[in-house]
């Protein structure tokens, strides 16, 4: 399925993303539509990439990835269920995931350091990951959050840490951790509108 009529790059900003559309194409792409799985990568897949560009931290690594989330939409969109959440919300999981079980691979074996801490612990220039709309929403999504806030998500979306880790690694209770996260979810959620 990898390089069958996706395009190697997301194509321009995304359009409108009207839900019942969104579900109709999951839905065609569950009985065997590959024009419409293609529709639905030319509608999403600049969202996700802005998405996935984040966590992984390299451009090339979340091309790679965005074709296979894609490859997991058309062999899971049957999963897909319409009471359970938005089309675009569990596109974003499935890309989430597969960006988690990346950095859980390349790290296998690596312990937290002092050197990964101080990575986490800086002010990334979001604005320089990706020059696109969808990333100029995130970069401005995220700068609405605390230092905390993004400092946990950094940590856990993009390192792969455990909240736990990143409470021992912090000196913080785990408590405070679990909440700078869910409200920065939140705010992202509500930020981003999805």
């Amino acid at each position: 399925m990898a390089g069958e009529g996706l395009p190697a790059r997301a194509a321009g900003p995304v359009a409108s993303l009207d839900e019942e559309g969104l579900q109709r194409l999951l839905r065609s792409c569950a009985a065997g539509s590959r024009a419409d799985l293609e529709r639905l990568y030319r509608l999403c897949a600049p969202r996700v990439l802005g998405q996935l560009v984040v966590l992984l931290g390299d451009r090339a690594q979340a091309e790679d990835a965005l074709q296979e989330v894609f490859i997991k939409v058309w062999e899971r969109a049957r999963q897909y269920d319409t009471s359970r959440g938005r089309p675009l919300t569990w596109l974003m999981s499935i890309a989430r995931n597969h960006a988690i079980d990346m950095i859980r691979a390349r790290r296998h074996s690596v312990p937290i350091d002092e050197e990964g801490l101080q990575l986490a612990a800086e002010e990334p220039d979001w604005s320089q990951r990706e020059s696109d709309a969808t990333s100029a929403s995130l970069a401005r999504c995220l700068a609405q959050l605390t230092a905390e806030q993004r400092q946990c998500l950094r940590l856990g979306y993009a390192g792969g840490y455990s909240q736990e880790q990143i409470a021992s690694a912090l000196k913080s209770p785990l408590g405070s951790v679990k909440s700078w996260i869910r409200r920065a979810l939140l705010s992202l959620r509500e930020c981003l509108g999805t």
